[in-house]
Parts: C-alpha cells; sequence; structure tokens
C-alpha cells in the first residue's frame, strides 16, 4: 500500500525521478513475493520512465526485473 501512496504522490507532484525509483521498488518486491504481473507492469512502467529521462541506473534494474520476471514465465524469446 505504501508504494501505491507513494506513486499516487510522485505522479501528481510530477517527480518523475522518484516515481523511477518507486516503480523499481515495487518490481523488486512483486519479484520478491511472487506478484509477477505486478512486477511486470512496474518494470515496464519503469523502464520507460527511465530511458524518457536518462536515467540508466533505474533503466538497467527495471530491465532486470523484467527479465526474471519473463524468465519465470518462460518467456525467454520476449527479451527486456
Amino acid at each position: 500500500q505504501y508504494f501505491e501512496e507513494g506513486i499516487d504522490l510522485a505522479r501528481q507532484l510530477g517527480e518523475r525521478w522518484w516515481l523511477c525509483d518507486l516503480l523499481n521498488w515495487r518490481a523488486f518486491s512483486g519479484n520478491a513475493t511472487g506478484d509477477l504481473s505486478r512486477t511486470l507492469s512496474a518494470a515496464k512502467e519503469g523502464r520507460a520512465l527511465a530511458e524518457e529521462i536518462g536515467d540508466q541506473f533505474h533503466g538497467r534494474l527495471c530491465r532486470l526485473w523484467l527479465a526474471l520476471a519473463r524468465s519465470c514465465f518462460g518467456d525467454l524469446i520476449q527479451g527486456c
């Protein structure tokens, strides 16, 4: 619930770096708890936002979570 509140607040304030960071943590937590659909959606959005703002660090992390979730689904061809 705290990620949701933080993400909503970052969106309202236009804080794109914080939004990217929170999406990364949401993707991580989804991966850690086995909620891979949450991981996929957060990692995709986070990766796109990171590329848009030039944040290579969070872009790499979101691609990592995306690749791990896709490998759990057996979707190795799709990549990240």
